[in-house]
């Protein structure tokens, strides 16, 4: 699990780091959408981001990124927010020059209609030229990986699948810590964004398999 973990930070932060070059860290705004308990605020400390704020609709989570703040020597923002509802709010206040969505995007993928809602916020919140990094897991692997079975188990995971539904089950981390979490197998991530009309600029990247992560 702790190789997971690592992993999963390598990709956040290879990311971020990638859509960092060529901009002042410390003058470089960033939104983080389904934040979660704030796991990636030392990694924003660590690139020199100063103005960062996380959206969450978690009441328990929002709560617990401020407690792990504490622990940074940078001050952030955490706010209680349903991302869907509330980012068109959030961008009449501000612009952004990075929104991140880190492995949660794909929960709202399931609803065409509220994804393309999402995207249209998200390109109005950003400043011209920003980037929005959103990381899912890797459908065509996972499709892969099971095959014609339903299911698939190892040390680490659990995942039952039912058409393009899949339930994850790793133990031992806070995100499913209640259970099972049912997500979408994105299987044309570039499908789903270019199909908007937005006129975003789409950039699919696979990061290093995990078997190959140190």
């Amino acid at each position: 699990m702790e190789r997971l973990r690592r992993y999963h930070n390598m990709v956040k932060t290879k990311a971020l780091s990638e859509a960092l070059q060529g901009r002042d860290a410390p003058n470089t705004s960033l939104l983080d959408l389904a934040c979660g308990p704030g796991s990636d605020l030392h990694k924003w400390h660590r690139l020199g981001i100063h103005d960062a704020m996380g959206l969450d609709a978690s009441e328990e989570a929002i709560l617990e990124a401020r407690k792990r703040n504490k622990t940074c020597k940078t001050a952030y923002r955490f706010v209680i927010a349903d991302v869907c509802n509330r980012l068109e709010r959030y961008a009449r206040q501000e612009r952004w020059d990075v929104i991140t969505c880190n492995f949660a995007i794909h929960y709202l993928m399931e609803d065409p209609e509220k994804f393309a809602n999402l995207l249209s916020a998200v390109s109005g919140a950003l400043k011209p030229g920003g980037y929005f990094i959103g990381t899912v897991q890797n459908g065509d692997r996972v499709d892969q990986l099971m095959g014609n079975s339903s299911s698939y188990r190892n040390n680490i995971l659990s995942v039952r699948r039912a058409g393009d539904i899949v339930e994850f089950d790793m133990h031992g981390t806070y995100y499913f810590e209640n259970g099972a979490s049912r997500e979408m197998l994105v299987l044309d991530p570039a499908g789903f964004v270019c199909n908007t009309d937005l006129g975003i600029n789409f950039w699919d990247r696979t990061l290093q398999h995990l078997a190959h992560a140190p």
